[in-house]
């Protein structure tokens, strides 16, 4: 199944009741952000990897769709939260116009990969963010489509664990 095919997977079994017209033009939308060429880590790779695990957990609509936005709005020189506070109101706003019901929960999911914690009785956010982190507890020697670690494609993290910025990263995990 394409990229663009789950996108209409999620936003029509999430109850979008937009024309084919604007469902399509935002996944589209999804699509470039994905593929900006800044991006190292938090690419389309990505972001088929984490549907995947959502979808063999069986996680529900509303999950898929914060996972297409989790990292939409993606700047490595943002300061802290606000890549996930600016994808999580583009959620809002556009899931709010596809008519789909849950878009505040989808905000709501998309703001917990700020940080990662989720409160226990919460399987929907635990499955996001565990499929988001996923790649830290892959077998060590496994490498990644994109070959980067998160914290080396964010340049206001700490990277001394990771290639200098002008050196291609070799890691493996």
């Amino acid at each position: 199944m394409t990229l663009t095919e789950r996108w209409h997977r999620a936003v029509r079994g999430a109850g979008a009741t937009a024309d084919d017209a604007p469902v399509d033009a935002a996944g589209a939308d999804l699509l470039a952000r994905w593929r900006e060429p800044h991006r190292h880590y938090h690419t389309t790779d990505h972001l088929a990897a984490m549907l995947s695990i959502v979808d063999g957990y069986g996680g529900s609509d509303p999950v898929r769709l914060a996972t297409w936005y989790h990292d939409a709005v993606y700047d490595p020189r943002a300061p802290g939260d606000a890549n996930e506070r600016a994808s999580a109101a583009l959620a809002r706003s556009v899931l709010t116009d596809l008519g789909v019901p849950d878009a505040a929960e989808v905000e709501r999911l998309v703001l917990l990969t700020a940080g990662h914690t989720v409160d226990p009785g919460d399987p929907d956010g635990a499955l996001l963010c565990d499929a988001d982190l996923a790649i830290l507890a892959a077998t060590p020697g496994t490498t990644t489509p994109t070959r980067e670690p998160s914290a080396a494609s964010t340049p206001t993290s700490p990277t001394s664990r990771f290639a200098p910025p002008e050196q291609p990263s070799s890691a493996t995990y």
